[in-house]
């Protein structure tokens, strides 16, 4: 009874408080200008209805769709290898496309690339 509680319940409790908190501390070191409220925000810079800056923005959010539709389907595509690797047994490659994964779903979800960017990336 004793180690199912520990690895099932108290691990993951003290390993994700910890990344919480270091995640915390990480942004409130992080070089940058402060949050801009809301409203500040939407008075500096209006969303276009017509013209040619909606083309743009439109262009910008079709592309930005496209490739989380590839995104997507690049996750379905190494789940199902990851599933296929699993049914012949082979733990080395099976981690070999957990860490792509992982490393896809920073980058993409978690912008990661953008973290360290002194402007805002979208």
């Amino acid at each position: 009874m004793e180690t199912p509680f520990l690895v099932f319940i108290l691990m993951p409790l003290v390993i994700g408080g910890a990344l919480l908190v270091g995640l915390f501390l990480l942004a409130r070191i992080m070089p940058g200008t402060g949050k801009a409220s809301k409203a500040d925000a939407a008075a500096v810079q209006p969303v276009p209805s017509r013209g040619p800056e909606y083309v743009k923005l439109r262009a910008r959010r079709a592309a930005a769709y496209r490739l989380g539709l590839v995104v997507f389907g690049g996750l379905v595509v190494l789940s199902v290898v990851e599933f296929f690797l699993a049914s012949v047994g082979s733990t080395a490659l099976m981690f070999i496309m957990i860490v792509f994964k992982a490393a896809l779903v920073m980058y993409f979800f978690m912008h990661v690339a953008s973290v360290w960017r002194t402007e805002e990336a979208h």
